[in-house]
């Protein structure tokens, strides 16, 4: 979206345009335009609420990542990006009190007016700032360019404060660190704005805490240098908020979309996922405990032109099964079938209908609150491939390997969801009945009719990051589980059917996961990985376009 900027608004009108519900701070005048240097304060007061915000001057920065950032994503490709002109960006995430005082509701899971409010989609966030410009305040979400440029202050490095975060410098989960082999706190919930120190320009929280919705549509940076993009102007979901303008005034990303970007980290993400470069996405009704907003103070004249978007919202993609496969039905548990495609060995073992105990219990060691134990009863049984879907395998499919560790027999990696579908599909083409596991068909493999915390000795059985050396390995080295199924803990996390939701309450019976969502879950910890992410019942999830050098995927073969 456009940025604005705000000199002859806040130098020569701020007196006609505000009226006595939202009124300047006497105690902090606004300089002329001219004198306005980066972070310079302002204060607004809404219905007795301050709203301090900091100004982002006009300039010139990289947006994404250098190719040797650790943890860097290859959708954050490099571009210079200028902005024209400068804005007022919130000092902190809008808060409980802030959203309570204008929205007279408070959505938020982790309560306390002093906590950013979460549980707020795109459209919620949407209609509060609709709501402050109703007061005279020319409220937006920020463009993506603006959060990122915000967010770094003219720093280049991973993180505004440096290329180290354990959850020190901001609120993440600290059990996974970056750029530092030391583990630091882990507070599973957001904390008060503020608790942490803020950037060169005076902004808190850009790294933890919550998530950030953008105004932008997601979608591929543009290939060169851009002055003041603005982003698409539809789509089927949202990440951050914002109104929509024109294509090169001040970043906004692109002109269409299926999702919204959301940026910052959060409190129960790894360190990686904080950095400044780091793009995230999801659908404008999508509402978690780690998901708010910051605003940004722009023009009015330039706030006539924006545009809402309408927003459709995504479909589910399930896997077809267009041809059944002749299966056994004295099949025992563990017997090993082997498929061959084009010269190339799938070997798969049988996992049994039955019933189990899907999550974990309280007293579960490193357990998260999403892990609700709660009977599953599979009604048919399924083989799976018995190991990752190595390199040789996807080769001898899709004819690329985009794996950053290359070997035949190592897991292929770097695929996203959708790569995975392909694949899948292509093998469907040929009579084989492939698809993604669901949720519950990995964890009842996974187990192999154990309960503990792993399927047995993690060292014996895993890859992660005590032995693996900080990278792949051959498939079928370690030991198998009593189903004679390889890897289950680490090596590579592992792409499932399912969007990522809470459990359900009760028993249920072969469960297919949500009809839509934001995020697909992926199970099974990887290289990098602590003995935690490796746990059995250790759920994770991202958006369905993301790619890693840790996630790859084991399909199951359906009768």
């Amino acid at each position: 979206m456009k940025k604005l900027w705000l000199f002859l608004f806040f130098a020569f009108l701020p007196c006609l345009l505000f009226s006595a519900e939202a009124t300047n701070r006497p105690a902090e005048p606004e300089s002329a335009p001219g004198e306005r240097k980066a972070g310079e304060r302002m204060v607004k007061t809404i219905n007795g609420v301050e709203y301090a915000f900091r100004w982002c001057p006009a300039g010139s920065f990289m947006m994404g990542s250098p190719e040797d950032e650790l943890g860097r994503d290859a959708d954050e490709t490099q571009h210079r990006v200028t902005l024209t002109k400068g804005f007022w960006m919130l000092e902190t995430e809008v808060t409980q009190k802030m959203w309570q005082s204008v929205m007279e509701d408070n959505p938020s899971d982790f309560e306390g007016d002093d906590l950013p409010v979460e549980d707020v989609s795109w459209k919620d966030s949407q209609e509060f700032c609709e709501k402050l410009r109703s007061k005279g305040l020319n409220i937006q979400l920020p463009t993506e360019a603006q959060w990122e440029y915000a967010c770094r202050a003219g720093t280049t490095t991973p993180f505004s404060f440096g290329s180290t975060l354990n959850g020190d410098k901001a609120n993440c989960n600290g059990n996974y660190p970056y750029g530092t082999s030391t583990k630091g706190k882990y507070l599973q919930k957001t904390t008060p704005v503020k608790s942490y120190s803020p950037n060169a320009w005076g902004l808190y929280d850009m790294h933890g805490n919550v998530r950030e919705w953008c105004a932008d549509w997601y979608g591929d940076y543009p290939s060169g240098s851009v002055t003041d993009p603005t982003g698409p102007t539809s789509g089927s979901s949202v990440i951050f908020f914002c109104f929509l303008i024109e294509r090169f005034l001040d970043p906004t990303g692109p002109r269409s979309g299926s999702e919204r970007v959301i940026r910052g980290g959060c409190w129960r993400g790894y360190a990686v996922y904080c950095r400044s470069a780091l793009r995230s996405y999801a659908a404008s009704t999508s509402r978690y405990s780690f998901l708010g907003f910051r605003v940004v103070l722009l023009n009015q004249e330039e706030v006539d032109k924006r545009l809402t978007p309408t927003v459709p919202e995504r479909t589910h993609v399930t896997a077809a099964v267009p041809k059944p496969v002749p299966i056994s039905s004295g099949c025992k548990a563990g017997e090993r079938m082997v498929k061959t495609v084009d010269g190339v060995e799938f070997a798969f073992r049988w996992c049994p209908a039955g019933s189990f105990m899907m999550g974990s219990p309280s007293s579960e060691a490193g357990r998260y609150s999403d892990e609700t134990p709660h009977r599953v009863t599979l009604t048919k049984g399924f083989w799976m491939l018995e190991t990752e879907v190595t390199q040789k395998m996807w080769e001898s499919v899709m004819e690329n390997n985009p794996s950053h560790f290359r070997g035949d027999n190592l897991p292929v990696e770097n695929v996203c969801w959708h790569d995975c579908q392909e694949f899948c599909k292509k093998l469907r083409n040929l009579g084989l009945n492939i698809q993604l596991p669901t949720e519950a068909q990995w964890e009842y493999a996974c187990r192999a009719g154990t309960t503990g915390a792993h399927a047995g000795d993690l060292d014996s059985m895993g890859w992660y990051d005590s032995n693996s050396r900080s990278k792949t390995q051959a498939v079928g080295q370690k030991k198998p589980n009593a189903w004679g199924l390889y890897d289950m803990h680490g090596n590579v996390w592992e792409w499932c059917a399912d969007w990522y939701d809470v459990y359900p309450s009760g028993s249920v019976t072969d469960p297919m996961g949500p009809a839509s969502g934001s995020d697909q879950v992926f199970r099974g910890g990887g290289w990098f990985d602590g003995a935690e992410g490796c746990r059995s019942a250790f759920r994770s999830y991202n958006m369905p376009m993301k790619r890693y050098n840790f996630l790859g995927f084991r399909p199951v073969l359906v009768p």
